[in-house]
């Protein structure tokens, strides 16, 4: 009897191996982004989902094989996918796009089709679908409705305006006819042209806002109903807006006994902003020589009148808001701490001068300063004193020499200007005779002061150019030119701007299984190169490992790829994408067919109670 039975089990399993290796293929369905638009970067993965390996793809459109050079690419990301790019998306490359996989035992194939749909009528469409779902779902009935359960969720907490932001709001059990409803505060949201999306799904509904604004902030309410109950769950959503400081330091050719002056910008944040400046971390007061202010709600200035050699150091300026602060240290170090005599290039100072005037110099220290305490430290502050005086007599002595020709200080537009944002440059004199007269251009052109871009000036020897929001435009070389009655000089920076991601939504096939693979990818459709990728996991880093692993596809594309999925791989995937401009990110659900959104040991309780 044992020995029936043993060989009926060995049986059994060769026969299953037997139909397991003689599997021919099966794939995930895909389709092509919805937001497609003409000029853009499109990128589609075929994913084998059953079969025996090895597999070959072939790729097609509208029925003929797609050939190299045709702005079209094709390739294989690994044995179980294959990869279509579609560069520069045009009208004649619209059109049905099919993926065939074959092995040894058989073939399958998947069309989608590539369009680029007409925006006038897109909102009409969406709310075609959603009143058909609407009335598909009130007519359907069940002799036992279970009521709906919400599982928790929440929006990311790196929202930043302008950037779109998708929400999925899910059950964490199946049932049937259930209507979703997304509610701001209270009150219904409809979907619209340029606002709001709503999409229905079978068991979960997406809510997205395309470009977060301000006005956005607020309560939002999914609730789920049908026949046997309603439940409903609320997150909030928060802009945070910290600020953040353009980039800036001295200019590189401060001379000792010359002015210098430096602005302090923000970069993003929320108004009102306070500014502060420290000296080697103590508050800087002002005085004659050392002055700070507002130059406007947006920056704030230094200036030192003339530099000596006691105003070396390290400067820093902080600026404050509500949410957060931000800080940007300079250095301008030529004497050090503990050694009086490091004075840079100037030691040759002290044989220019008389022992009679270096002994007349010391001896003013003596009577303006009052030395107390420990010898040693009036020792450091009386040699301090010296170095400065005798520094400074130098200089006005050569002073007198010099002509009275305008020279300017080295400037440059800050690494990090984002498109719409705002921008500002001080051009500064560095000496010459005043009165000086400024003038700007744009690569030759003569700037003219107007709303989006103004030229000023807020003392006799700077002149300013700011551009309140950038465009592309705008991009270019930007010359300061200073002349008074004796002569001329300029200075030439370049503006570079770069523009935010924004990504394609990511698709997570619907038909994913117990112990089968999932592939998603997510793609640039617009933004300024280089963009790092990141995953998250219902809000927290995604861990990676043999199971699940991120790659770069090439440098617009991140591709997700989850080996034998289990139930602990349910959850919300987000896909975000950053530039030195600034972020975005995208939201998709991967659900197991037959399993609901809950943990193992939940869905066994719920099932057992």
């Amino acid at each position: 009897m044992a020995g029936d039975l043993i060989r009926y089990v060995i049986i059994l399993l060769v026969t299953s191996a037997v139909f397991t290796e003689a599997e021919p293929p099966s794939l995930h369905p895909f389709d092509f982004p919805k937001d497609a638009d003409l000029g853009v970067s499109i990128q589609v993965l075929c994913n084998l989902n059953k079969g025996k390996s090895p597999v070959k793809f072939t790729w097609k459109k509208d029925g003929r094989p797609i050939n190299a050079g045709t702005g079209m690419r094709t390739g294989l990301l690994n044995e179980r996918s294959s990869y279509l790019v579609v560069d520069d998306m045009s009208a004649e490359k619209m059109g049905n796009y099919t993926c065939v996989v074959t092995n040894s035992e058989g073939s399958d194939s998947h069309t989608a089709r590539l369009v680029i749909p007409d925006k006038r009528h897109q909102m009409a469409r969406q709310l075609r679908i959603f009143v058909t779902i609407m009335v598909l779902v009130g007519e359907v009935s069940a002799v036992s409705l279970a009521p709906p359960t919400i599982q928790p969720f929440q929006f990311p907490k790196d929202v930043s305006l302008g950037s779109p932001i998708r929400i999925t709001c899910g059950l964490l059990k199946r049932a049937p006819s259930v209507n979703f409803v997304w509610k701001k505060n209270g009150q219904i949201l409809t979907p619209s042209k340029d606002k709001h999306y709503i999409g229905s799904h079978d068991g979960f509904v997406v809510m997205e806002i395309k470009n977060v604004a301000a006005s956005d902030i607020g309560n939002y309410t999914c609730v789920a109903e049908n026949e046997g109950g309603k439940d409903e769950y609320t997150a909030q959503l928060v802009i945070e807006e910290p600020p953040t400081l353009f980039s800036f330091d001295f200019p590189k050719d401060v001379e000792l006994g010359r002015r210098v002056q430096v602005v302090c910008s923000l970069n993003k944040g929320d108004l009102p902003v306070k500014f502060t400046w420290t000296k080697d971390d103590q508050p800087i007061s002002t005085t004659d020589r050392i002055k700070t202010g507002m130059f406007n709600e947006h920056s704030s200035f230094l200036i030192i009148d003339s530099v000596s050699a006691l105003n070396m150091g390290n400067y820093t300026c902080t600026v404050q808001n509500s949410r957060g602060s931000d800080n940007h240290n300079l250095n301008k170090k030529c004497v050090s701490n503990h050694d009086f005599f490091n004075l840079c290039a100037h030691f040759e100072i002290f044989i220019l001068l008389t022992a009679f005037e270096i002994v007349r110099l010391t001896s003013h220290c003596l009577t303006t300063k009052q030395l107390l305490g420990p010898m040693a430290s009036n020792m450091e502050r009386l040699l301090r004193c010296v170095m400065a005086d005798v520094l400074l007599t130098v200089i006005q002595l050569t002073a007198l020499s010099e002509g009275g020709v305008p020279k300017l200080h080295s400037f440059g537009f800050p690494q990090k200007v984002d498109l719409g944002g705002r921008v500002q440059m001080v051009c500064n004199l560095n000496k010459g005779s005043v009165p000086v007269s400024f003038s700007w251009t744009k690569d030759g052109q003569t700037i003219q002061d107007g709303e989006r871009i103004e030229i000023g000036s807020w003392n006799d020897v700077s002149s300013y150019v700011m551009i309140h929001s950038v465009s592309p435009e705008d991009i270019g070389n930007y010359t300061c030119s200073a002349t008074n009655r004796i002569g001329t000089d300029s200075f030439t920076a370049n503006l570079v701007a770069s523009e935010a991601p924004i990504l394609h939504p990511i698709h997570v096939p619907q038909d994913v299984e117990l112990n089968g693979t999932v592939q998603v990818l997510c793609h640039l459709k617009k933004g300024s190169l280089p963009v790092e990728f990141s995953w998250s996991k219902d809000g927290r880093p995604l861990l990676t490992g043999a199971e699940i692993q991120t790659t770069s596809l090439n440098e617009r594309a991140s591709l997700l790829v989850i080996r034998h999925v289990t139930t602990d791989d349910v959850g919300n995937y987000t896909c975000r994408a950053e530039n030195l401009a600034g972020s975005a990110s995208t939201t998709a659900s991967v659900i197991i067919r037959g399993i609901f959104l809950c943990k193992t040991y939940q869905c066994v309780a719920r099932a057992n109670g």
